[in-house]
Order: structure tokens, then C-alpha cells, then sequence
């Protein structure tokens, strides 16, 4: 049994040197191919990272969203004193050669007014004329600042013809947005502020909204459990700047009739919507 062994091992071994003798030089090429490859590969890899944009909207799967988280994990709520919120007094004035949409919007207005028909809305919103974000000394929390100037919903309503024709044959789209860094968008196309509330159940279930299809802006979309625009005369008390999370209980008990007892509410991010490419981040309480 210990010759046969031994005899075993020889011939392994032989055979082992023999494969190593035979297929060296193709073994070499092999790896030299190899390696070109992987390196032309990961070359390539690299420069298309490089010339795609910064910026990706959120997905999961095969579901594909408009959103731009700009702010937080989804996961780590941000406390209400971690948001501050400075209002300006200078009021968001559109671009000459862009104010006549505003005052085609009005005069659409007036023209249904005076046909009985129900006019377009027009609220007293606020515009994004800043959003910055800062980390605490020891924690690393974020610390959100952020600067509102007065607007209106005519004001955004005439800032969302992104793909209008100008004067000179540009469009608001190619003159003052930069794909790269959606966040430098001038005040002026960040004309709508809101917070948006996922609502999910002691059951695990989320509950959705569908917009009216009488709303201007995407009538009939599926939206989040709740949807409401910072207002100008509700949400700003006396000389105080108006607070997220009052925004977010206002919509809560406005659409679901729910009130502040019956819930937990947690801001877990800010977020841009890019359908629009306004530019102004949108806060998500769930």
C-alpha cells in the first residue's frame, strides 16, 4: 500500500510539472489578455462615472423617481431646532423677458372670472433663495439653514415653462439651470416649497394620495400621503418664520383629519423634485 502511494505521489507530481511546463506561456498570455481587459474595462468604467452627472434621482428596482434627496438618510430624523428658517424682505421678481408669462397667467384668470368659471388659484408662497447645510461639533448632525423670499403661485406657475422659447431663441431651462448642480437654480425657479408626508399605518401599510385632475400642476399623479405648500398668511405667525413641522401637522390634519396626538411625526430628509427641475428642496416629514 506504501508503494502505491508513493507511486501516486510521483506521478502527480510529474504530471503537475508537466502541466506546469505545457501550459505556461499559454497561461501567461491568458493573464496578460486578462489584465488588458480588466483595465480597459475599469478605465472605461471611471471615465463614464466622470462625465455622467453628480446628481441621480432616487430609485429602487425597477421603480424609477424624480427625486433628489439633498438632504438625509431617510433613516435619522432631523430634530425641529436643527431647521432653521430666515424670511427675507426683497419679494422674487422674474426676469424681464419672462414676466409677461406671469401676466398671461393673470389675464387667463380674470378671463374665466369673468365667465363664472373658477379662477387660477393664486397663494402667497415662498421661494428657496438659499439652502445650506452644516454639521455639529461632536455628533455630526445636520444642521439645516434655510432662506425664503416672498412669491406667489403665478410667480412658479410662469417659472415652470422651463422649455419656452426667449427673446433670443434660449429657454429658462439651457439659461439658468446647470444639470450638475441643480442646487444653483436662481430663486426665481424656486418659487414652491412644500412638505411632504409619507403616512404609514400601526399595520405596515402606506397610505397614497391621487391629486384632482382640476389642480394645475400634475392633475391626476399619485402623490405621498400628504402634500401642502408653505403658505405665506397661514404659516407665518406675526414676525416668525414659519416652522416644517407646523406646516406638516397643518397638512395632516387638513387632508387626513389627523391630529398631532394621533401620530409620530419625523423629518428624515429634504428633497429636490427634478419632473420640474425647480431646484427647491422639498422637506419629507413620514
Amino acid at each position: 500500500m506504501g508503494g502505491i502511494d508513493v507511486a501516486n505521489g510521483v506521478v502527480g507530481a510529474v504530471l503537475g510539472m508537466l502541466c506546469a511546463v505545457l501550459f505556461q506561456q499559454p497561461l501567461q498570455d491568458g493573464w496578460f489578455r486578462l489584465r488588458t481587459r480588466s483595465t480597459r474595462a475599469v478605465r472605461g468604467l471611471r471615465q463614464r462615472e466622470e462625465s455622467s452627472p453628480a446628481w441621480r434621482t432616487f430609485s429602487m428596482g425597477p421603480l424609477h423617481t424624480s427625486a433628489l434627496i439633498v438632504e438625509g438618510d431617510g433613516e435619522s430624523p432631523m430634530p425641529a431646532e436643527a431647521v432653521h428658517v430666515r424670511v427675507l424682505d426683497a419679494e422674487i421678481e422674474l426676469p424681464s423677458d419672462m414676466d409677461g408669462w406671469r401676466a398671461e397667467i393673470e389675464g387667463e384668470s380674470e378671463r374665466l372670472r369673468a365667465e363664472g368659471r373658477t379662477p387660477l388659484w393664486n397663494g402667497p408662497r415662498y421661494a428657496v433663495e438659499s439652502f445650506d447645510v452644516s454639521r455639529t461639533a461632536l455628533e455630526e448632525q445636520p444642521v439645516v439653514h434655510l432662506r425664503l423670499r416672498p412669491t406667489d403661485y403665478y410667480t412658479f406657475l410662469a417659472a415652470q415653462q422651463l422649455d419656452r422659447r426667449l427673446a433670443d431663441g434660449t429657454t429658462p431651462r439651457s439659461r439658468y439651470l446647470t444639470p450638475d448642480d441643480p442646487l444653483r437654480a436662481p430663486a426665481f425657479l424656486q418659487c414652491s416649497f412644500a412638505v411632504n408626508v409619507a403616512v404609514v399605518t400601526a399595520d405596515d401599510l402606506l397610505v397614497v394620495s391621487q391629486r384632482s385632475d382640476r389642480v394645475r400642476m400634475a392633475p391626476g399623479v399619485w402623490n405621498s400621503s400628504v402634500n401642502e405648500g408653505m403658505s405665506r398668511h397661514i404659516d407665518s405667525s406675526g414676525r416668525n418664520a414659519p416652522d416644517v413641522h407646523a406646516v406638516a401637522r397643518r397638512g395632516m390634519r387638513e387632508e387626513l383629519s389627523l391630529e398631532p396626538h394621533e401620530y409620530a411625526l419625523e423629518l428624515l430628509a429634504f428633497v429636490l423634485d427634478a419632473t420640474s427641475a425647480t431646484g427647491a428642496p422639498t422637506s419629507s416629514p413620514g
